[in-house]
């Protein structure tokens, strides 16, 4: 089953970055079960990233 992933940058020409647990610091990589969950976290860090891009990425689970 494939896992969704947020991907963002923080402004137009900046790279993009894999959205991390925010507990842990450098630490894992969010890995989200379904489409549905995805979507919610990346509206979320999109409010937080008004000048930035947010995706959703699938990877293989």
């Amino acid at each position: 089953m494939p896992n969704y992933q947020i991907w963002y940058r923080e402004k137009p020409d900046a790279g993009w970055k894999c959205l991390h647990h925010p507990e842990n610091e450098g630490g894992s990589v969010v890995n989200l079960p379904s489409h549905e969950e995805a979507e919610r976290w990346r509206l979320l860090t999109q409010e937080r990233l008004p000048l930035g891009e947010v995706e959703i990425r699938e990877t293989s689970g």
